[in-house]
Order: structure tokens, then C-alpha cells, then sequence
């Protein structure tokens, strides 16, 4: 099953977090963590890795905790995907590694290619900015396209 991993839940989470109370302020992690009940350790290593990527900035003491940098118009889902996990691939045979057995005899792999082709294109144009509630836009996908 393809699913989102719940370190991506949580950045994205806390993305969204982050822009709904951008007072210029920095939002505690803890205050983050009991909002949305997710455990404050795990949120902490997400939060360091965002910062790694550029999109929050972090500040120590009394006052501190993080804040966005980048605009969610600026940050798609894929970059965050990518930033918290590492490359996305559907099956091992996406990576080019050789390391699926079947590779060399595979009647879905160009298939497959093409499904990966249409999510990494999806996820790469899909912002943050779309996540927010009241956005009147609807997400779409035009999987019409062709590609390999």
C-alpha cells in the first residue's frame, strides 16, 4: 500500500501548523506535539530535519521553538516526502539499483515507471499552500498526460 509515513504526517503537519500561527513568532515544539497529538520526540527529529532543508528555523530558550522561512507556495510535497524520507520509489525497480530479482524478465515495470513518472510529477507541483484549510482551489491531477 502506498502511504504517506507518519514522519511525512507529522512535517507536513507541523508545516501547516507553523503557517496558521505565523505571527512571526516561534511555536514551541511541545505546543506543536499537544495540538495535533503526535509524540514530542518524533515531531522534535522532524523539525530538525525541516530545518536541515531550509524550510523552518529553529531558536533555543524561553521563547523559542521554530518558524517557517519558505512560504507553503514554495514548498512542495515532494521536496518535504524527500527531505524527511529520501527519494520516493514505488517498487526497487524505480530506483535503477538492479536490486529486484525480476527486473531483467518484468512484464510491470514500464507500467509501474509510468505510474512513478505521474506521482513524482503530482507531488513535485503539489504546494503546502494548497493543504490549507478554506482554500477554495480544488487539487488536481491530470494523470492524461503522457510520460515514458
Amino acid at each position: 500500500m502506498l502511504r504517506f509515513s507518519k514522519r511525512v504526517e507529522y512535517g507536513l503537519m507541523a508545516l501547516l501548523e507553523l503557517d496558521a500561527s505565523a505571527n512571526g513568532g516561534y511555536l514551541p515544539v511541545k505546543d506543536i506535539a499537544e495540538r495535533h497529538e503526535i509524540p514530542q520526540d518524533l515531531l522534535g527529529k522532524v523539525m530538525q530535519a525541516l530545518t536541515r532543508a531550509g524550510y523552518v528555523a529553529s531558536t533555543k530558550g524561553m521563547h523559542g521553538g521554530y518558524r517557517l522561512v519558505q512560504p507553503l507556495e514554495r514548498v512542495t510535497v515532494g521536496k518535504v516526502i524527500e527531505s524527511l524520507e529520501g527519494p520516493v520509489y514505488l517498487t526497487p525497480c524505480c530506483d535503477d539499483s538492479k536490486s529486484c530479482r525480476q527486473q531483467d524478465h518484468c512484464n510491470i515495470r514500464r507500467p509501474i515507471l509510468r505510474v512513478q513518472e505521474h506521482l513524482l510529477r503530482y507531488i513535485s507541483q503539489l504546494t503546502l499552500a494548497e493543504f490549507r484549510e478554506g482554500d477554495p482551489r480544488p487539487i488536481e491531477m491530470n494523470i492524461g498526460e503522457q510520460c515514458v
